[in-house]
């Protein structure tokens, strides 16, 4: 699958219509992928960062482990689709993390993990297990395969790695992933039950 064909910002309002669609279920997807064996990162559930001395907490995407090192990463998923015209559909610049940056604390958090980690508590939300992340991870929608941007991205917020879930499907379409397809059936049959519904 390609996002791009997918989203081609020619008829706003069906893009606008997939995008939430997706949206709903997007998180669920990388979820599949982690727990599968194709993932080098094993998903441990949600982390929460708390700066030091501070009780609130700001709760973020994934807590990753790395399989063959056991380090711990940080990972906080950005998919908008049709956003603002598709401008946040592939990543390949800095300014497009930027626009999270603003008034959004619990990402300000996470991109400041790499420099000030010792500011920080790190706790799996379900688990309240405390861990020391070794660095952060950013999962886009699609990136570009321009490798020199997405260095520079990676270099500029000291981002560890930079994933794609575009990337992360087509691995699971591949390999004829049994839990993929089971989910994504499933999704179907849901949206069939609720339009059949509506035309009753």
């Amino acid at each position: 699958m390609n996002f791009k064909e997918l989203i081609d910002c020619e008829i706003s309002e069906r893009d606008k219509y997939i995008s939430r669609v997706f949206g709903v279920f997007s998180e669920k997807i990388a979820e599949i992928y982690f727990k599968s064996g194709y993932s080098e990162y094993e998903s441990l559930g949600r982390p929460t960062l708390y700066k030091i001395n501070d009780k609130k907490g700001y709760t973020l995407d994934f807590t990753l482990k790395n399989r063959k090192t056991s380090e711990f990463y940080i990972c906080e998923m950005k998919c908008e689709l049709q956003y603002e015209n598709c401008k946040y559909l592939e990543l390949s610049k800095s300014n497009q993390i930027k626009h999270h940056e603003d008034n959004k604390k619990a990402f300000q958090y996470f991109l400041d993990i790499p420099q000030n980690a010792s500011n920080y508590r790190v706790e799996i939300k379900s688990t309240k297990e405390e861990i020391k992340p070794a660095g952060i991870i950013l999962l886009w929608g699609k990136i570009s395969n321009d490798k020199n941007a997405i260095d520079a991205v990676k270099t500029n917020y000291k981002i560890t790695e930079i994933l794609s879930l575009e990337d992360m499907i087509n691995t699971m379409v591949e390999k004829n992933y049994d839990k993929y397809f089971d989910f994504v059936k499933e999704r179907i049959e849901w949206s069939k039950y609720l339009f059949d519904n509506l035309l009753r």
